[in-house]
């Protein structure tokens, strides 16, 4: 018999609270994005299931502190990672202040299909949600009108675009295809205006330390 574990009454150290506020940081974050990494995260590793598989990719690659808590960096950031062949170009523009437009070149490397499904996130930081689809256009159109709704016209949004494979079910990695900022003279946003900030602490999970993989800039 195993006997009860003993509760610790020591005070946390900064380092666990920070880890637990990063922790739920990236717990809140993912969850409008459950239905994309469910799929796109589902062969990543054995054993594991996308959701958490996404959880421990993002909070050492794309997981930033900030002056004022923690942030996404969204050229990073994955939310589907796979061999399917992604795309060459990827890029955004709002037609209007109702319209979103997302541009991706329908070409693909060999091992891609004109009947691959796209798959997307328009994420909304500012109100921690995102417009998610997944198979509503192909690989092939090349183009993707999205109206917003009006609650999230003006917002700041990031996006990100992988593929699905219709054939054998294989996925994309997903990349990033630009955000819009309208503080930011209302232009989609690039790197050269996103500020890079420091990457926190690898996360501890469990008992298992995360691998930080390669966080060189």
């Amino acid at each position: 018999m195993r006997g009860l574990p003993k509760i610790s009454r020591k005070p946390p150290t900064e380092k666990k609270k920070a880890t637990r506020r990063s922790f739920s940081f990236i717990h809140t974050w993912l969850n409008p994005l459950q239905g994309l990494v469910s799929i796109g995260f589902a062969d990543f590793a054995p054993g594991c299931t996308g959701r958490n598989s996404a959880h421990s990719y993002n909070s050492t690659k794309a997981l930033i502190k900030t002056d004022t808590g923690f942030d996404i960096d969204y050229t990073l950031a994955r939310f589907s990672y796979g061999s399917l062949p992604g795309t060459s170009e990827a890029s955004i523009e709002m037609k209007d202040a109702a319209t979103l437009l997302i541009k991706w070149d329908p070409e693909g490397e060999r091992g891609a299909a004109d009947s691959d499904g796209l798959m997307y996130f328009i994420y909304f930081p500012d109100k921690n949600d995102a417009v998610i689809d997944i198979g509503m256009h192909n690989r092939k159109d090349g183009l993707a009108e999205i109206p917003l709704l009006p609650e999230y016209q003006k917002q700041r949004l990031e996006v990100q675009i992988a593929f699905k494979s219709l054939i054998h079910d294989n996925v994309s990695t997903s990349q990033y295809a630009g955000g819009y900022r309208p503080d930011l003279a209302g232009n989609p946003d690039t790197d050269k205006t996103r500020t890079k900030e420091k990457f926190c602490d690898p996360l501890i999970v469990g008992n298992t330390l995360i691998s930080t993989f390669n966080l060189a800039r």
